[in-house]
């Protein structure tokens, strides 16, 4: 069997502050992303692939260049008896502003950051109560434009064992290895280890928590925190997310980097064709210095028919570190027009 469906989206989006300096400078940009995914599905295995490339133009080449960024997925998935064995890789390309403001707050220059990854994953139900995973993955991240990001690999093993204790209680433990290398000429790889231990609890049918601590070991650093926990909630009409995380990463600096995050997501169903909803990211990038980020996101969505949606956001940007306080807010409109799966 095979199903196919396509998509384009376009809109514009006004920007007060791309650079995210104290020396604020608008633009406006123009975007068109078309999307394409097929998949196969032949008794237990599955083959997917998914495309998009957007393409993008600015009212100010000096503030942000025309853009052409790609996004590949590619995959197979077979359902065994008791698991699922699954084999992917990606290459994604986007604009540094984007990637680098979540991941380390840097974000004057309009680069470009290009990775890509080749993963696989296996999941295996030992007994009816107890579920083992095991993933691998290998990333590389280029910069280019003139940035001055460091280009990065890394090797990644992790693995975590599921107990369903009860119809509301999950326990689990997770450990994780990364190898982390950069392209500077001398520089020696970095060994990350973390273990994390936890449990989702079912408060009722609409609540679900999850609590998770451990540790995380740096060769070159030593040791730090590792917290992953949230909530969920989901009302008739409504969806209430919010999650706390620490957690240590590789990042475009050249190092593993700390990070603090506090995330929330709110959405509300006006009525069965529209919907509005905020999310918001706190985000304490601790690397050399420490560097503060705020993101916080309102959207209003209509179906306008079956196939046309049209979407309404407005973000508000801060950013705060030892030599820069600022903000900026994008308003933005866009048109989605999505076929019928062929």
């Amino acid at each position: 069997m095979l199903i196919q469906d396509a998509s384009v989206a376009f809109g514009t989006d006004f920007d007060s502050n791309p650079q995210m300096t104290d020396d604020k400078q608008s633009l406006q940009r123009y975007f068109i992303t078309p999307r394409y995914s097929i998949s196969a599905y032949d008794n237990q295995d599955r083959w997917y692939s998914n495309a998009s490339l957007r393409i993008q133009r600015s009212s100010d080449k000096q503030l942000a260049v025309d853009r052409e960024d790609p996004t590949i997925n590619i995959g197979w998935e077979r359902e065994q008896d008791k698991g699922r064995l699954s084999v992917f890789t990606s290459y994604v390309k986007n604009s540094t502003r984007i990637t680098e403001f979540d991941g380390t707050g840097l974000v004057v220059s309009d680069g470009a950051s290009v990775t890509r990854s080749i993963g696989a994953n296996w999941q295996r139900f030992i007994t009816d109560k107890i579920n083992f995973t095991l993933g691998g993955q290998y990333l590389k991240t280029d910069f280019s434009g003139g940035s001055n990001f460091t280009n990065f690999s890394t090797k990644s093993l992790n693995s975590s064992i599921n107990y369903a204790l009860s119809d509301r209680i999950n326990p689990y433990v997770q450990v994780g290895y990364t190898e982390f290398n950069t392209d500077t000429a001398g520089s020696e790889v970095t060994k990350s280890q973390s273990y994390l231990a936890g449990a989702n609890f079912v408060i009722t049918p609409r609540l679900n928590i999850n609590a998770g601590y451990g540790i995380t070991h740096i060769s070159d650093i030593g040791n730090g925190k590792n917290i992953n926990s949230g909530l969920s909630y989901l009302g008739e009409r409504y969806q209430l997310r919010g999650a706390v995380a620490r957690s240590v990463s590789p990042s475009a600096i050249g190092r593993f980097q700390e990070s603090d995050r506090l995330t929330l997501a709110y959405g509300y169903d006006l009525s069965e064709k529209s919907r509005l909803g905020a999310d918001f990211t706190w985000r304490i990038n601790n690397t050399l210095n420490s560097v503060r980020t705020k993101q916080l996101t309102s959207f209003y969505a209509r179906d306008l028919s079956d196939y046309w949606q049209m979407r309404l956001s407005l973000q508000f940007r801060e950013l705060e570190s030892d030599n820069v306080n600022t903000n900026g807010e994008t308003l933005g409109l866009s048109l989605t027009y999505n076929t019928p799966e062929f």
